[in-house]
């Protein structure tokens, strides 16, 4: 709003304008402003390119790339530290460099687990005031030339005494290459893996087309011990990209005398216990008939056990009883269950608890 010169006048007569030395600037060009005169003797951090794009990368291949750096300040230039984004990239950097001198971020990428465009970040801290962080990235394109499908992680359940088998497709997406399978090593004897052409027009059971050159059978042993089952596949082929594939596989094999529930937690419970606390346990066995429950032991003095046959003796309860006055503590204790099955004598429930 302009003001009219004889008001102008009148208002500054009258003292109601008040004006500051930068009342008029319009741009702040003649305003004061507070600047930081930079350090001439600290050290300062200079990267020949903060971005690397490190192409087609083979799906499985460990990308190795280095970023470097020189220190253009006066004093030495320390790096603290070089924090990658993910725990696929582990990067080891120098730690001190030299006015004038230059250093190296040397990180990898471990592609086993990515599939199209990746992007990894790496955070460099250091006593550079001017920045103090600098963030790096590599970017890639994992490319599965050789791949299984429809995973490389394969999980087996069995009961004890079954086989089980699962199967996973090889495939090729190299061009040129008549893909062949060169030898397959398991670390687990009781792993095995068979190999087949896949044949033109192959459909699954649900008629869908097999994708892939090659069918891998995997297949658990029957003889293979109850409990967890955990081992790896190699597949060496004539890839030049992929020489070899590496297969996890997980499982579990579970035991024809059945125990529910496999843990007892009892939570909270007081030194003295005026009223009995019962817990129970239900004991089969899978496939029916012929088990005996021949005795059960408890690790704890506190916690007594009783048998009885149920279901006709189909079945089997176990009863833990705790009672009485109790140590002040973290319980940690078992009862063990002893059967008449050959391949399970004994099964252990652990018991879990709080006291006081």
């Amino acid at each position: 709003m302009r003001i009219p010169a004889h008001r102008l006048a009148a208002l500054l007569t009258a003292g109601c304008l008040a004006f500051t030395p930068n009342a008029f600037a319009q741009d702040g060009s003649e305003a004061a402003t507070e600047t930081t005169t930079p350090d001439p003797n600290a050290p300062v951090i200079e990267f020949d390119a903060t971005t690397l794009d490190l192409g087609e990368v083979p799906k499985g291949d460990k990308a190795h790339y280095v970023f470097t750096f020189k220190n253009t300040g006066v004093s030495d230039l320390l790096i603290e530290g070089a924090k990658p984004s993910c725990g696929c990239t582990v990067a080891e950097f120098t730690k001190v460099v030299k006015a004038g001198e230059s250093g190296t971020i040397d990180a990898t990428i471990d592609t086993k687990r990515f599939r199209g465009p990746i992007s990894k970040t790496i955070t460099v801290t250091s006593n550079d005031p001017a920045n103090a962080k600098v963030h790096l990235q590599a970017k890639a394109n994992v490319t599965p030339f050789v791949d299984m499908l429809p995973s490389q992680h394969v999980f087996l359940r069995a009961d004890r005494g079954e086989a089980a088998t699962k199967t996973v497709s090889l495939v090729s997406y190299e061009d040129d290459l008549d893909l062949k399978i060169e030898k397959i090593e398991s670390s687990d004897p009781m792993i095995a893996v068979d190999s087949a052409p896949i044949e033109e027009g192959k459909t699954n059971e649900a008629g869908d087309p097999v994708e892939g050159d090659f069918e891998l059978t995997v297949t658990l042993s029957e003889t293979a011990p109850v409990g967890r089952v955990s081992g790896t596949v190699d597949v060496f082929t004539n890839s030049s990209k992929v020489e070899k594939l590496t297969m996890q596989v997980r499982g579990n094999v579970r035991g024809l005398v059945q125990v529910r529930p496999s843990r007892v937690f009892l939570g909270n419970l007081p030194e003295k216990v005026e009223e009995p606390i019962k817990k129970t346990i239900r004991v089969t066995h899978r496939r029916g008939g012929g088990l005996e429950i021949e005795k059960v032991e408890s690790s704890f003095d506190g916690i007594t056990t009783e048998v009885s046959s149920v279901d006709e003796g189909a079945a089997f309860e176990v009863v833990l009883t705790i009672d009485g006055e109790l140590p002040r503590g973290t319980l940690d204790e078992h009862v063990t269950i002893f059967t008449n099955d050959t391949d399970e004598p004994e099964i252990e429930v652990r018991i879990r608890g709080q006291i006081g």
